[in-house]
């Protein structure tokens, strides 16, 4: 059990403690926030998880994802699953050349639910693993150090990185990669 308390000038009195079984296996998190003494409840580590994400989230999606050729190839093959005619990149060439068939078929159902082209769906259904990459790099550090501080800075670099954001950009696996 890791006990968080902030520092005297910024919110004293609340307490937020994470509970844990292990860090990799069962990631079973049960946080409870005790109220201060005058019945305010304190939300510093939900705040401090959210800055992050909310920043990245900004940015991305005032970004424009611009697909390099590997992910061309990939989105024909989505392209073809998502129309019924099975994971090809010709018609009538049954031959797997994807490198990414999970990606491939993922992005594919979000295309054939959605009923989009697979072109404007990838960028789109890459969007949650890149959050959830956020935040568990955030666990990470608040679990490794048990600072707030480091855990909203670690989380606010991984989220500013032009690698992550770049990689999401490109409509590649790196993303869904990186939260498996």
């Amino acid at each position: 059990t890791l006990i968080f308390q902030p520092a005297a000038g910024l919110n004293s009195g609340a307490n937020i403690s994470f509970h844990n079984r292990h860090l990799f296996g069962n990631m079973q998190v049960m946080a409870s926030i005790q109220k201060d003494r005058r019945g305010n409840t304190r939300l510093f580590g939900l705040l401090s998880a959210l800055i992050p994400v909310v920043l990245y989230l900004v940015i991305r999606l005032r970004s424009v994802a611009e697909p390099g050729d590997d992910a061309f190839i990939t989105l024909k093959f989505v392209r073809n699953l998502s129309q019924g005619n099975g994971v090809v990149y010709n018609l009538g060439e049954w031959v797997l050349g994807t490198t990414t068939p999970f990606y491939t078929m993922y992005v594919a159902l979000i295309s054939a639910l959605f009923h989009t082209d697979p072109m404007l769906a990838a960028p789109w259904a890459l969007l949650p693993f890149e959050v959830l990459n956020i935040l568990f790099v955030w666990f990470l550090v608040l679990r490794s150090t048990g600072s707030l501080p480091a855990a909203t800075g670690a989380g606010l670099l991984f989220s500013l990185s032009r690698y992550s954001l770049f990689a999401a950009l490109l409509c590649m696996e790196a993303p869904l990669f990186n939260f498996l």
